[in-house]
């Protein structure tokens, strides 16, 4: 689905995050990056080609283009989907709450710091990141979803693609951490779909192959 709603807006966009158990976290408005507007009850985030004038928010990227969820989690398993068929470039994936927002070093963008951990799509290339360590996913044509199973007390992130598991992060989340997305591109949108069933009701394995 893209979106026009002005000569300044791109067709990025991201709706995102509904989990198995019906919820749909909202965005964080006070996180998003000043390109990076908020529409569908801060549901859909789009990557606009003129700088909003947002307030001042110790919350907020105000470099790299991201944008985290209004809801934390701390326990038990969590199920989320994202539609990625119109897109070319984004991250996907957590990061803890007290992942640093200013700057541009590597502690406030995704993937770079040990504080995230997410899926990558850059030139056609698929990757998992985590503090500066990468691993390529060996993906066939182009996915058009993304699901991501977090077991918190597990300390997995496991992410699905492609009819299987692409990655498994394993770790020991010890604080709450957020669904987060990075938009890069401005020729494609992100899409979240309805109907989820729960990570053990899933077709997929829940261990990688």
């Amino acid at each position: 689905m893209c979106v026009f709603l002005s000569a300044c807006l791109t067709m990025v966009s991201t709706r995102v995050f509904v989990s198995a158990d019906g919820r749909t976290p909202r965005l964080d408005p006070n996180s998003a990056n000043p390109w990076i507007v908020m529409f569908h009850d801060f549901r859909m985030a789009i990557l606009t080609e003129a700088e909003q004038p947002y307030p001042e928010h110790p919350d907020r990227f105000d470099v790299f283009l991201q944008v985290v969820s209004s809801e934390s989690f701390s326990s038990g398993r969590h199920y989320w989907e994202v539609d990625v068929s119109s897109s070319h470039s984004y991250d996907i994936g957590i990061c803890l709450n007290s992942m640093r927002r200013k700057g541009e070093g590597n502690e406030s963008q995704l993937g770079m710091n040990p504080k995230s951990w997410t899926l990558m799509k850059h030139e056609n290339i698929y990757s998992t990141w985590h503090n500066k360590q990468s691993t390529h996913l060996s993906v066939s044509g182009n996915p058009e979803r993304f699901g991501f199973l977090l077991d918190f007390e597990e300390g997995e992130l496991t992410c699905f693609g492609d009819s299987r598991v692409l990655h498994v992060f394993r770790g020991n989340f010890t604080k709450p951490v957020k669904p987060v997305i990075g938009v890069y591109d401005y020729y494609g949108s992100l899409v979240t779909g309805g109907g989820l069933t729960s990570p053990q009701l899933s077709p997929y394995s829940t261990r990688a192959k």
